[in-house]
Parts: structure tokens; C-alpha cells; sequence
């Protein structure tokens, strides 16, 4: 295999972590902004995530809605995004 969803076997054993982030993540990105919506969260949490990860990163797109977390992702990301999942 060439990597694990497991942090522990990265810090352990060296093994590459791989995976996507959590729900909680995404959640971790909502304000009470006046204005603001579930997209605009999403899409904080996707750039997030590609600063820090790289454009190849796959971002969860099924936290709030399928059909507009992958607008978002789209929106966000462009053609060059690795995966959505």
C-alpha cells in the first residue's frame, strides 16, 4: 500500500498518511457572518485545505449537499483539483 488514513501509523511508523479531512473540518469553517451561507463556509474550508494541501488534495463535498459542494469545489478548485469524494 502506499499510505494510510491513519495519523498514528504516520507518526509510528512513517507511513505516508493519505485520505481527506473530516466533516468536522468543514464545520470548523462557519461563522455567524450576516450573509453568509453553508456555500460560503464550504468554499472557506476548501481553500483552506488547498493552501495547505495542494491543489491534488481531495475535499469532502458531501458535508452540507452533494450537488453544491461540488459546485464549490468546482468554484474553488478549478479543472486542476485532485478528487472530490
Amino acid at each position: 500500500f502506499t499510505g494510510s488514513s491513519n495519523l498514528e501509523a504516520e507518526r509510528r511508523h512513517g507511513v505516508p498518511a493519505l485520505g481527506t479531512s473530516a466533516h468536522a473540518f468543514t464545520l470548523l469553517h462557519t461563522t455567524d457572518g450576516v450573509g453568509q451561507t453553508t456555500s460560503d463556509w464550504e468554499q472557506a474550508a476548501f481553500r483552506a485545505q488547498i493552501d495547505a494541501l495542494g491543489i491534488d488534495t481531495t475535499l469532502l463535498v458531501d458535508t452540507y449537499d452533494i450537488t453544491a459542494g461540488v459546485a464549490n469545489a468546482i468554484e474553488v478548485a478549478g479543472p486542476a483539483l485532485g478528487a472530490v469524494r
